[in-house]
């Protein structure tokens, strides 16, 4: 249990640091060869996290089953001592004589409300008294709590998925990792409702701050001039709070009046519209064990749609082909034994945090696509082409060198706000939940419940005077408890 203990502050260390180590970072740190090997980007799913989460495990399936037979069989079951010694060896062991001493000693267990077990023998009897036995599974449950907290996380950060997901009204999302998609119906700014101290805008452009209203007046303060403020009397259904500032050369909205961010989307299963969902700041949507958080937006930039890539394919130096791969078809064959599909195309390839690809904008600043090959209906590989040479991205190694040559049929179009999704699917749910119900269930068993247990052992001497050996034991300091057996002498 010691080793346990240690573990568990090792990880609350190791835990803290990770956390607080990327604000002390310089830029750029995060690249260096240290950070990268030990993946203190994303401690949680690093190989030495889960080393020590799973010699805690270990720690802890091994006191379970270490401890957990004789803390149930003490719950279910009545113990005896028929050891005069080894209650001597309590510190609350009392020796009494009296006559009648076997129905005195019954009677005063029955009346502290403890359940009673005996046994007599030709010489002795042996009595075992106890309450709240059903709080030694305390220790157990929050034991067992815990392991399934820790196996849970350990699902998590082996199975978790973790990725973003951006587009403007209109646009079907789709993610490698989904067998269905999410078509943004519309992304919503939703805002306050006029108040004092907001900032809003007059009808003339000028901007300044509600500091009083009446009725349907607003009294609006601005500076004018050389710092001087000014206070203008004006309907409140001639100001607005969703004006637009400027920011690094684009328009973007004045968050300061925002109540909510709202996603409209709809579940495209099988080909089948769900019912649309609003997806809403700690409103996530779940379906199918993802999670789709609101994360943020973006001001629309440009939207370009590409119908064909070019794509060279070289085999050897004499065998070199050119391909046009539709994004709408699903394969094209190759040398009559070869089959290339085009899957998903990014007009401004990123990497997240999380490695994940993601289209930075709607520019074609770095066009990329994602291709598989397959041979004999089976998978070769699937891999992200470029137009130039990129180093290695990801995926598997294929037979061939590929890369774009030519973009066909784009169109580029204004977009309007670009919401941003974080997506997230953990398969130890189950086992977390679990975890903390079991745990929670043994916390109140432990400190809900005081558990008391106390034995006798009752010696039949010749005068018709018995010699009786009390020992108690309680969980909890109870005095008054204790002091009860000693008031026996009064019998």
């Amino acid at each position: 249990m010691k080793f346990a203990v240690w573990l568990l502050v090792v990880i609350a260390v190791l835990a803290l640091f990770a956390l607080v180590l990327e604000e002390f970072l310089p830029v750029g740190a995060s690249q260096s060869n240290i950070i990268s090997l030990f993946q203190l980007s994303d401690p949680f799913r690093s190989l030495w996290f889960r080393i020590i989460l799973g010699l805690l495990t270990l720690s802890l399936t091994v006191c379970i089953i270490e401890r957990g037979p004789k803390l149930i069989k003490q719950a279910i079951k009545i113990s005896l001592i028929n050891d005069i010694e080894s209650l001597e060896k309590f510190n609350s062991y009392i020796q009494l004589e009296m006559l009648n001493g076997e129905k005195r000693v019954v009677d005063h267990f029955r009346s502290l409300r403890l359940k009673i077990r005996s046994e007599a023998g030709d010489e002795k009897v042996i009595i075992g008294a106890s309450s709240g036995r059903i709080s030694r599974l305390g220790p157990l449950l929050s034991h067992l709590g815990m392991l399934l907290l820790i196996i849970g996380g350990l699902i998590v950060s082996l199975t978790g998925q973790s990725f973003q997901l951006r587009g403007s009204a209109g646009e079907t999302l789709k993610h490698p990792d989904m067998d269905f998609n999410v078509l943004i119906k519309d992304f919503e700014i939703i805002y306050h409702p006029i108040a004092i101290n907001q900032w809003v805008e007059l009808s003339d452009g000028r901007r300044g701050k509600i500091v009083s209203l009446s009725g349907d007046s607003a009294q609006v303060r601005f500076s004018h001039g050389s710092g001087n403020l000014q206070d203008r009397w004006t309907a409140v259904d001639s100001v607005k709070n969703n004006f637009l500032l400027s920011r690094n050369g684009q328009l973007t909205p004045y968050q300061g009046n925002v109540k909510s961010y709202v996603t409209h989307a709809v579940i495209v299963d099988a080909e089948e519209e769900q019912s649309q969902t609003a997806i809403e700041v700690n409103h996530p949507l779940r379906y199918r064990g993802y999670r789709f958080y609101q994360s943020s937006f973006e001001t629309g930039g440009a939207k370009s749609i590409v119908d064909t890539v070019s794509v060279r394919i070289q085999r050897n130096d004499t065998d070199l082909i050119d391909v046009d791969l539709c994004l709408a078809v699903d394969t094209v064959s190759i040398w009559d034994d070869y089959i290339i599909v085009a899957e998903r195309f990014l007009p401004d390839f990123r990497l997240d945090l999380n490695m994940q690809p993601f289209s930075a904008s709607g520019d074609l600043n770095n066009p990329a696509l994602q291709v598989s090959l397959f041979k004999d209906s089976h998978r070769v590989g699937k891999k992200w082409i470029f137009n130039r040479p990129f180093g290695h991205m990801g995926g598997d190694d294929l037979p061939f060198t590929i890369q774009i040559i030519k973009l066909g049929g784009i169109e580029t179009s204004r977009a309007g706000y670009v919401t941003v999704l974080d997506v997230k699917r953990e398969k130890g749910g189950f086992f977390i939940w679990m975890g903390i119900l079991f745990a929670t269930i043994g916390v109140i068993l432990i400190y809900g419940l005081q558990f008391r247990q106390v034995w006798a052992v009752i010696v039949n001497n010749k005068d018709e005077r018995c010699t009786i050996h009390l020992a108690a034991n309680c969980r909890k300091t109870d005095s008054r408890f204790l002091d009860s057996f000693k008031n026996l002498r009064s019998f």
